[in-house]
């Protein structure tokens, strides 16, 4: 009975009511922070997915490249050579 009585007095309306809006802040604080971790998380996986796919991409090229290079044995085999290596 004493809980009771004091939640029914005035300070204890005043206590309660605070607890009560500190709970609804706490809980929309918290759910915003675990929303902003998910978007956070996909975002970093969004971008990890992109810089693997270029990585790619690029890998792909420069093969392309590498075997479109003129053979070493013939005489533009280093074309622009101030060397002017064989």
């Amino acid at each position: 009975m004493g809980v009771i009585t004091f939640l029914l007095s005035p300070v204890g309306r005043w206590i309660a009511g605070a607890l009560a809006i500190l709970a609804i802040i706490g809980g929309i604080y918290f759910k915003g922070r675990m929303d902003g971790k998910g978007a956070y998380r996909s975002q970093v996986e969004r971008e990890i997915t992109d810089a693997v796919r270029k990585g790619n991409s690029a890998r792909e090229k420069a093969l392309r490249d590498f075997d479109n290079l003129p053979d070493a044995d013939t005489a533009r085999g280093v074309p622009d050579d101030g060397w002017k290596r064989p």
